[in-house]
């Protein structure tokens, strides 16, 4: 997906330990691309974090609304398409997220025959559409870097202070 579960760096390099980074495959493909090739890498990618509770930094100023401050971008990603679109036993269905908005996208894998990554693609891509915004999920624009044996240095939330 456009968006991946990226952990907190310990140390360690993803390229040898791709199961701990099962949702964030990026940052392994970042931290293996360093490895074999004896380069740094700094890259930029999104972040998506799960509101474990209201405490947590801006969960609670998530409105009850799609609407969200733009540092917490809630909008469905243009052009996606799921697994699906265009290849379904229903040759009208597109995938497109305006098509999710009239179903729940977290019961793709019971209701449609989705597997759970093809269903979390289409809740990472389709937030709005699929009304995980309200206090679910925050999305960042996220710097990475990696060191030149694809240790996993850091990760970096970028933020807007001035309310753009």
């Amino acid at each position: 997906g456009l968006f991946d579960e990226i952990p907190e760096p310990n140390g360690d390099i993803p390229c040898l330990n791709p199961s701990r980074y099962a949702n964030a495959t990026t940052i392994v493909t970042l931290s293996c691309g360093a490895r074999h090739s004896g380069i740094a890498i700094v890259g930029c990618m999104g972040d998506i974090v799960k509101c474990p509770n209201e405490a947590y930094p801006g969960c609670a100023q998530q409105p009850t609304t799609t609407t969200q401050p733009s540092n917490m971008a809630c909008v469905d990603v243009p052009g996606f398409v799921d697994a699906w679109g265009g290849r379904s036993y229903d040759p009208s269905w597109g995938g497109t997220c305006s098509e999710w908005a009239s179903y729940d996208c977290n019961l793709a894998v019971e209701q449609f025959s989705y597997s759970q990554a093809q269903e979390d693609d289409v809740l990472a891509n389709c937030p709005a559409s699929c009304g995980t915004c309200n206090g679910k999920h925050l999305q960042f624009n996220t710097a990475v870097a990696f060191d030149t044996d694809g240790t996993f240095l850091l990760k970096y939330h970028k933020t807007n202070f001035w309310g753009e």
